[in-house]
């Protein structure tokens, strides 16, 4: 749920205009609650980055976004990842580091 369709929904609930109750179980609120986590601390952490660092490199590191779940998702899930893939991900890898080497 985006932080806007909270507050819309909040909202509605204050003015009185959503009576329905609204039930989730624990379960996924819990894990709505550590997604958004993620999220958040990905946002603050550019945000810092282009305010304190180099914007170049700061670009590149959240352009690496798609490698890094890649990643992940190759190490927990078990899924496979192709010739192709693993050298694209190896370039971006290796551009964002030469961008830090020569900025």
């Amino acid at each position: 749920m985006g932080l806007l369709t909270a507050i819309w929904l909040t909202m509605q609930i204050v003015l009185g205009r959503y009576k329905e109750k609204i039930l989730l179980p624990s379960r996924t609120i819990f894990s709505i609650a550590i997604v958004s986590l993620t999220t958040i601390t990905g946002t603050v952490s550019f945000a810092f980055a282009v305010n304190y660092g180099f914007f170049a490199l700061a670009t590149g590191l959240s352009a690496l976004s798609t490698a890094v779940a890649a990643i992940i998702s190759w190490f927990i899930f078990k899924e496979r990842l192709n010739a192709i893939q693993i050298l694209l991900i190896s370039i971006a890898i290796t551009l964002v580091f030469l961008i830090r080497l020569f900025v």
